[in-house]
């Protein structure tokens, strides 16, 4: 059954938008949206579903039931929906619309969520069979709330890379650093064998720039200074996970942030996008390389300290000849730096 809603829910979930268009940070944005539509609609659950660009895969679902909080859905539960839904997923997304599953009790509604004309995840709408489902409403509602992270997105885009820009790096870093507190802290909920899983696994940022860029610009002019960071930013999406933080910090200067269990897979992680970008052939200009500076983050040191770090191991990199991935930590442990970095003081050596 389809009902229309009343005037005071309109104006609940006229409260809802305003507190969703509110929001500029990514976790809250989706929390937000989910308990939205469970509290607004009479459904049984809601679930945003972030999908990997090239297979179009699952790799995280946020769940919101009613009467629960929202969840982080277990790694057998995304598979699970990967192999029930996964045709559907992929039609509703070729097709541009909304699919409509009849499964048991339930009917589920696919909501495929276009970012910037690029398919990023869906939303799956989990209706009780004999529910009083506004569904017009609800669409007209996603497409909002779509339209907004379409904006939100564009606003935080660097225009020439198509990665963020400088200006998100703080909040991104600051969410990785307060996201690893509670983890180790316990403060997330879940089974204790996923959390253990979580904490073993360490941040990293790595800071490259493009070895001599400054030639290129001078040789062949800003276009194809322009068209080599275009296709570098390219590159770096092909090479690291759709989870990874890709910024273009200024300039010809990057950052990444990923996730890696250890020092040894961190580097392996940049040393193969290094060692694949040394081998690929630029039209005319031919081959151009990077240095990178790789630092761990900890949950007690502020940004500019990691920052500093990763770019003492990278201009130690420059200095040692350029091409080449240098780990801060190493560095320290051989000698070769010294940890003389203090917050808002920054020395090289």
């Amino acid at each position: 059954m389809i009902i229309a809603m009343d005037n005071d829910d309109r104006a609940i979930l006229l409260d809802y938008l305003v507190e969703i268009t509110a929001q500029r940070d990514a976790e809250i944005l989706e929390i937000t949206l989910l308990m939205t539509i469970v509290e607004c609609f009479d459904i049984k659950k809601a679930c945003l579903c972030m999908i990997h660009f090239d297979t179009r895969e699952i790799y995280r679902i946020r769940e919101a039931a009613d009467g629960l909080a929202v969840r982080e859905c277990e790694d057998d539960e995304i598979r699970d929906l990967n192999d029930t839904l996964g045709p559907s997923l992929r039609q509703a997304s070729d097709n541009h619309k909304i699919e409509t599953i009849e499964s048991n009790d339930d009917t589920i509604l696919i909501y495929p969520l276009f970012i910037m004309n690029i398919n990023t995840g869906f939303i799956l709408i989990y209706q009780r069979r004999n529910g009083r489902v506004d569904v017009q409403l609800m669409m007209s509602f996603l497409k909002v709330y779509s339209n907004y992270v379409t904006l939100l997105v564009d606003s935080q885009r660097d225009s020439l890379t198509g990665l963020m820009n400088r200006k998100t790096f703080d909040d991104k870093i600051l969410g990785v650093i307060d996201f690893k507190r509670k983890m180790e802290s316990g403060l997330f909920p879940g089974d204790q064998k996923r959390r253990e899983t979580e904490i073993r696994d360490d941040f990293w940022l790595g800071i490259f720039d493009i070895d001599d860029f400054k030639s290129i610009n001078d040789r062949y002019g800003h276009l194809y200074g322009d068209e080599v960071l275009i296709l570098l930013g390219r590159m770096m999406r092909d090479n690291f996970r759709t989870t990874d933080i890709m910024i273009r910090y200024g300039g010809e200067e990057f950052i990444v942030i990923i996730r890696a269990i250890n020092e040894n897979e961190a580097f392996f992680v940049f040393d193969r996008f290094r060692s694949m970008l040394e081998n690929h052939r630029f039209s005319r200009i031919g081959q151009i390389t990077v240095s990178i500076g790789l630092k761990q983050i900890l949950k007690g040191d502020p940004p500019t300290v990691i920052v500093g770090h990763a770019d003492q191991a990278l201009y130690y990199a420059k200095n040692a000849g350029k091409n080449r991935v240098c780990v801060y930590e190493q560095l320290i442990r051989d000698g070769l730096l010294k940890d003389e970095i203090s917050e808002g003081e920054i020395h090289y050596f």
